[in-house]
């Protein structure tokens, strides 16, 4: 590899994260040894210098690829939140207390309208159902991340979903409380309303930045 081929490389490769960079030069390389592959076949008395010509101004290209690949920076920026930081680290595996502790959420929701059922003899059919949905719905979003999106896309999805989802879930869990009562000034629906202004204090800034990004399938 010239000189030349090195220095472009390093510079569009520089703001990704060495695994990102990596794959990124292998692909470039082999794009360029095409390139110069086919020029010097053609007889071009200058193969080397027509393939960086051919491959555009470095800084186009870094500015290309940082569209569609998370950089460096963007990543440290999402560490910053610690439960983004563990669907980095962990994806959709969980482990210890976090497993058990997800075997009982799951236990709880395909439980909870029964138990409605049991202790007051009615049986709530439209809020069990959209209740039953609501999850249902939601686990098929997160398989569809995994298979669909990168490993940072995906933990970017799933982080404003379960972000967004908490008042969501406040409100289909309203029919199952006693003496439930659809008044925006009880004390359950201001739960709610406090709910979510907190969690829009607390928001995640970098998933939410991000999501566009995440949306568009970066890698």
């Amino acid at each position: 590899m010239n000189t030349d081929l090195q220095r472009w490389l390093n510079e569009v490769t520089a703001p990704f994260a060495y695994a990102t960079a990596q794959r990124l030069r292998r692909e470039l390389e082999a794009h360029a040894e095409d390139t110069a592959r086919s020029l010097l076949d053609g007889g071009h008395p200058a193969p080397d210098v027509a393939t960086l010509q051919a491959l555009g101004p470095a800084h186009e290209v870094r500015r290309q690829l940082e569209q569609t690949h998370f950089t460096l920076a963007e990543l440290e920026w999402l560490r910053q939140d610690g439960p983004t930081r563990r669907a980095l680290e962990e994806g959709s595996s969980s482990h210890g207390w976090r497993r058990v502790f997800n075997l009982l959420a799951y236990a709880f929701v395909v439980l909870l309208p029964l138990l409605h059922w049991w202790v007051n003899g009615v049986f709530s059919a439209l809020p069990s159902v959209l209740w039953w949905a609501f999850y249902a719905a939601t686990a098929c979003a997160g398989q569809l991340m995994i298979r669909n999106y990168s490993r940072v896309a995906a933990a970017i999805l799933w982080r404003v979903l379960s972000m967004l989802s908490v008042p969501l879930v406040l409100t289909l869990y309203q029919p199952f409380m006693p003496d439930a009562a659809p008044n925006w000034m009880t004390p359950d629906w201001m739960a709610i309303l406090g709910s979510c202004f907190v969690l829009w204090l607390g928001r995640p800034r970098a998933a939410f930045a991000l999501l566009p990004k995440a949306l568009w399938k970066a890698a």
